[in-house]
């Protein structure tokens, strides 16, 4: 919402503090990525969104957005996994099918894991 949504600080001489010491510049995008700002009430009745939404995500909007700190190793390890499952080709006849699916060999997400767990891990030597 960062990039929908941006603070605008005002620049006061002295330190007081007041509500209305930032306010809000609200953006529209097109189709192409560009960016084009609008007057509130037109971005309110663009998205169908009440005022107080736009309140939340002026507070709580971060700028740093978090990222993704998953190491490497266990998502390749994840990765070969999933490479290492037998699969099969789509049975329909579209002409230009590359989807591959897994063998019917589980019933659940929780039996696909424990085949990890318990049969790829220790036989690459590594922990789930």
């Amino acid at each position: 919402m960062s990039s929908i949504c941006k603070r605008k600080q005002r620049e006061r001489c002295a330190g007081t503090s007041s509500r209305r010491e930032s306010s809000a510049e609200l953006y529209l995008f097109d189709g192409k990525g560009n960016r084009y700002r609008v007057y509130k009430r037109m971005f309110l009745n663009s998205l169908c969104l009440g005022e107080w939404v736009i309140k939340k995500w002026i507070i709580h909007n971060d700028d740093d957005v978090p990222k993704n700190n998953m190491n490497d190793k266990p998502r390749r390890q994840v990765r070969r996994f999933f490479d290492s499952l037998p699969k099969l080709e789509s049975h329909y006849c579209h002409k230009d099918s590359s989807k591959l699916y897994l063998e019917p060999l589980w019933t659940s997400k929780s039996q696909l894991y424990n085949a990890y767990k318990d049969d790829f891990c220790p036989r690459e030597k590594d922990e789930p």
